[in-house]
């Protein structure tokens, strides 16, 4: 099993996984690997990246595939293992793999091309010295000028014998590509990759894009075969299949919409309900255990697509199955970590909804329906799959804590402090510290919030003193947050002739879409303001510590902190009618 404990280094932390995958590798996992035509890459990849669903995703391992496109690595088993298949100027190629045993697995992977636009009129190079990570601080980017010929150039002046630099505006999925003409690629942390030319520092380099380089391709999907494998494998991949399926199903109605034109949140969403039946179906029928427990899972991963689209409740009942039939050290739970829904479910009290439809469950009886599943949560971070510890951790801590249990919180949080980092380590201070700057009976942070609709108009702290208002940070591309929107019209309805303002922040990329949101959507008559760059580790969003959205503050007359979304939206917007009367 692969569990160690993390240090305050990150570097470490991998670089420890890494050895321990080497140290433990049981099973072989080779294959092919070919590009669009069918025929070897120069440049090619195969990296497998943890399965904690975060951003940036943690490479364990990457493989170059050899010149006849051939690759073969490691890995230790039992466990499931994410690998991406890359190569310029292609579709990455996501495909998880079971890995039951020792014995050798055999995929053979045929990459797509990624679909350029037939008209090009603006391109858009971005660069730097290739030492940066693409996407961090220092890359710069220009249009690119276009000739009489049609060939785009722009040229840049080099702080370094090596410049990386990649082409935007050209695929019509979007991202970027590498372009044609480099002296080498380097794959990104998305899985991309850069065009890596060598220069001399302090000289000037000409990047050209000619669209009649663009190779001639027909295949824009990336496939995967597998060859030879254990009956577990394929089983897994029997459910996974099948579950992708449904999935692009979803991804064409959304894509059709969007070459139309349609905003994501304007967008008809795909239907999931007859899927969710069918797989609920499959699950009651199963007779072979692992395959249900691949089935349980798969359906967790099915309600969380159909939430973002429409609202999803899970089924208490298949929670409290789920939670009997799949073992919190599972390897299955490295599919889909978020085994958090199914005891949230499992664990909430039966209490039925009051007339203005929200439930507040006492702590007590929270703690009454949650007591079977203690033992559970308390395994959950001794998963073989170390990737996912954080995941389990905050998890465990986050149970614990809603469901009365403060002396095991106490225990999982000092372990979170001594062996979390990053935002991992800043969720769960910001969630539960002592001395968080966003809890109840905090003075909320000073603020200067610029009106959407006029500029002269600030909302500020001092301004609003007297008041109690709710600020609600938000961003079109957030189904949560869209979701959400009824409940703020219902509160702006409730009291917008009281000494009550909604203060709605919108973070979305560019100020454009909440103006569009708010004319064809919603229209939130109410204070609307706009963050122009969403980095949660500075200005407003760092001093309101929002790592995850939506997330609804609640202030009171005097500038403190009421209530946070954080505990749940029932127990918050009972505080809210509690302190306005109603």
């Amino acid at each position: 099993m692969l569990r160690f404990l993390c240090t305050r280094s990150i570097p470490l932390c991998v670089l420890l996984l890494f050895t321990a995958l080497q140290v433990q590798a049981q099973a072989v996992i080779q294959g092919t690997l070919v590009g669009h035509d069918g025929q070897p890459l120069a440049y090619a990849h195969v990296r497998i990246v943890g399965n904690a669903m975060s951003f940036p995703r943690t490479y364990l391992r990457e493989v170059a595939v050899n010149e006849k496109g051939a690759f073969s690595t490691e890995v230790s088993a039992p466990g499931l293992f994410r690998f991406w298949f890359t190569g310029p100027n292609h579709k990455r190629l996501e495909v998880p793999i079971y890995v039951p045993g020792t014995d050798t697995i055999e995929v053979n992977v045929h990459l797509g091309h990624s679909p350029i636009k037939a008209e090009i009129d603006t391109v858009w190079v971005t660069w730097a010295d290739s030492l940066r990570p693409s996407g961090s601080v220092g890359w710069s980017r220009k249009a690119m000028e276009k000739n009489d010929q049609g060939v785009f150039q722009a040229t840049i002046h080099a702080e370094a014998d090596t410049l990386a630099f990649a082409l935007r505006k050209i695929n019509e999925e979007g991202g970027s590509v590498a372009g044609w003409n480099a002296d080498e690629f380097r794959p990104d942390r998305n899985g991309r990759y850069d065009a890596i030319v060598h220069t001399k520092a302090g000289s000037l380099v000409t990047i050209t894009f000619d669209p009649t380089d663009v190779p001639a391709f027909s295949k824009t999907t990336s496939t995967y075969e597998v060859v030879r494998a254990p009956q577990e494998t394929y089983t897994f991949f029997d459910v996974h299949e099948d579950l992708e399926a449904r999935s692009e199903k979803a991804r064409l109605v959304a894509r059709k919409q969007s070459e139309q034109g349609i905003p994501t949140y304007n967008q008809e969403k795909y239907d999931w309900e007859p899927d969710l039946k069918e797989l609920k179906r499959l699950i009651r029928r199963e007779k072979d255990p692992f395959k249900k427990q691949i089935r349980y899972i798969a359906y967790l991963r099915a309600g969380m697509a159909a939430w973002w689209g429409k609202k999803w409740d899970l089924d208490r009942k298949l929670a409290k199955n789920m939670l009997r039939d799949v073992p919190p050290d599972s390897p299955l739970w490295s599919y889909w970590p978020f085994v958090g829904s199914a005891l949230s479910k499992a664990s909430d009290p039966a209490v039925p909804y009051r007339e203005d439809g929200f439930r507040t469950p006492s702590l007590a009886e929270r703690k009454r329906a949650s007591k079977p599943y203690r033992s559970y949560v308390e395994q959950l971070i001794s998963q073989p799959d170390s990737t996912l510890y954080p995941t389990m951790l905050k998890t465990t801590i986050g149970w614990a804590h809603r469901n009365g249990y403060y002396e095991m919180f106490s225990i999982y949080y000092s372990q979170a402090m001594d062996e979390l980092k990053g935002r991992d380590l800043k969720q769960v201070i910001d969630q539960y510290a002592g001395d968080s700057p966003i809890q109840p009976g905090v003075m909320v942070p000073d603020f200067d919030f610029v009106s959407l609709d006029d500029e002269s108009v600030h909302f500020t702290r001092d301004r609003l003193k007297g008041k109690t208002y709710l600020i609600n940070f938000w961003a079109t591309w957030c189904a949560a947050c869209v979701e959400k929107m009824e409940a703020l019209n219902k509160i702006h309805e409730t009291y917008k002739d009281e000494a009550f303002e909604l203060v709605s922040v919108s973070i979305n990329f560019r100020e454009e879409d909440a103006h569009q949101f708010r004319k064809e959507k919603y229209a939130m008559p109410w204070f609307n303001t706009h963050i122009k760059k969403w980095k949660p580790d500075k200005g407003v969003l760092k001093d309101f510590h929002v790592y995850a959205i939506p997330l609804s503050i609640l202030v009171d007359q005097n500038g403190l902190i009421i209530a946070t979304s954080k505990e749940g939206d029932d127990a918050f917007y009972d505080v809210l009618m509690n302190h306005m009367g109603r």
